[in-house]
């Protein structure tokens, strides 16, 4: 029985070992492990995450995602950690060697590993062109919180910061997120200027049955789980 492309690669991280099955490979290169800081005096440093409080990554440990071109096509099943400060997909080639894909080669990513969330997938896009021209034509991963016509798009930016010590002779670094939402409606995508409920209704198809539900189930939708809760509900009432 022949395998397409298959190879067995035994990964060994912390003190437990896994085997993760691969199919093939994007597209990628070496990264130096390290970002630019912009301090209070508008100095830049390039600065090694180990230094960082807090992790770049929107999974620290490698988890299995099955990667997509552009085109839709699959690129196989691969190690992968999701770079929340650089937005790039890192992951684990045939031979073991940590890389990132080079731009424009991974337009998808599916975790089909659970990551102890509770969710049974998490995906994550950045075709969405309207994404794209919201940071000045860089692509953004968005994940995507909830599956049907009617979507919440998230978008995290995790920023490096930097902060002097108590007595001012070293540097602390840190992580702090930010988080930009988009709304999906068929193929329309919008961005909302904050999680509320006038911004989220303000992009959804206008009906008061929409806005009685929403009271009638006390929905806040500050709050990402009401929003999505809304959003499936809707999805349900769709033939």
């Amino acid at each position: 029985m022949k395998y397409k492309l298959a190879a067995i690669l035994m990964l060994y991280a912390s003190s437990a070992s896994t085997q993760v099955f691969i199919e093939n490979t994007p597209v990628g290169s070496t990264r130096e492990g390290q970002i630019n800081v912009y301090g209070m005096n508008g100095a830049s440093a390039r600065v090694r995450y180990e230094r960082f409080k807090g992790s770049p990554f929107y999974n620290p440990e490698w988890f299995k995602a099955e990667l997509y071109q552009p085109d839709g096509k699959s690129l196989g099943i691969n190690p992968v950690k999701l770079n929340l400060a650089t937005h790039e997909v890192h992951f684990l080639d045939k031979k073991g060697y940590e890389l990132a894909a080079n731009d424009g080669t991974v337009a998808k990513v599916v975790f089909v590993d659970s990551l102890g969330d509770g969710k049974p997938k998490v995906i994550f896009r950045n075709d969405y062109d309207v994404i794209f021209m919201a940071y000045n034509r860089n692509r953004k991963y968005a994940e995507e919180l909830n599956i049907g016509n009617i979507g919440l798009l998230k978008v995290t930016i995790r920023d490096p910061r930097e902060a002097d010590s108590m007595f001012g002779t070293l540097k602390r670094y840190y992580f702090t997120d930010r988080f930009d939402y988009f709304v999906r409606v068929g193929k329309r995508v919008e961005k909302l200027k904050k999680l509320n409920q006038d911004e989220v209704l303000s992009v959804l198809p206008a009906k008061q049955e929409t806005v009685n539900y929403v009271k009638q189930r006390k929905l806040n939708l500050k709050k990402e789980e009401d929003v999505v809760a809304l959003f499936d509900y809707l999805n349900s009432q769709q033939k």
